[in-house]
């Protein structure tokens, strides 16, 4: 039996991921409540995530920003942890 990665499920060519609309997400970064809405959170969840660190994030001007790959690298040090 195959596993499907993470990174299968936020390829570009792959169906949307759970909260995203429209066609398939290709976007590489996100704004706090688009990445919150992509893992299922809230957006209080994922603020306190970014805060603690357990989430990389950056800023362009004043607004912060999640890339796909920090979004990954949650899910999979969780998933290894499991």
């Amino acid at each position: 039996m195959h596993a499907v990665s993470y990174l299968d499920c936020m390829h570009a060519d792959t169906e949307p991921v759970h909260g995203t609309e429209g066609p398939a997400d290709d976007q590489i970064a996100y704004k706090v409540p688009h990445a919150a809405r992509v893992l299922d959170l809230s957006e209080r969840q994922m603020w306190d995530l970014v805060g603690k660190g357990e989430i990389d994030s950056f800023k362009i001007g004043t607004s912060r920003r999640i890339s796909r790959a920090a979004l990954v690298a949650y899910i999979e040090r969780h998933r290894d942890a499991a």
